[in-house]
């Protein structure tokens, strides 16, 4: 993603100023288990299949990174909105906006490497 920004958070406030909050690190933690749970899932399911069973369950270490992926995603998140809070707060804000975008990603037309680079966010 060279010189390019994945916004997880775009902010407005009523006096038209917008702050922007990255989705980088997100995106980063994201990929990282991607590739874990990927590898161990591949030699897990070759173990498996040399021993003769037909469906595998998934090893103790994916579940690991299952549960450790979904802790750092919820840390994550919660610095981000924590910092839309703030700057909420600083800016004498008294409502809050929150729009649903739910869907977003099978509407839009980004392009095959745009596609491919957003694809491991879960909205």
């Amino acid at each position: 993603m060279r010189g390019q920004d994945t916004n997880a958070l775009t902010c407005y406030d009523y006096k038209g100023e917008s702050h922007i909050i990255s989705g980088r690190q997100w995106l980063s933690v994201e990929r990282y288990f991607h590739k874990k749970i990927a590898h161990y899932q591949a030699i897990f399911d070759k173990q498996q299949s040399a021993k003769g069973v037909k469906h595998p369950k998934k090893s103790k270490r994916v579940l690991q990174l299952f549960k450790k992926r979904r802790k750092q995603t919820f840390h994550i998140l919660h610095c981000m909105t924590k910092k839309a809070v703030d700057i909420a707060v600083r800016q004498g804000c008294e409502t809050i906006v929150i729009g649903d975008i739910a869907g977003i990603h099978k509407k839009l037309n980004l392009g095959k490497k745009n596609e491919s680079e957003t694809a491991y966010f879960s909205f």
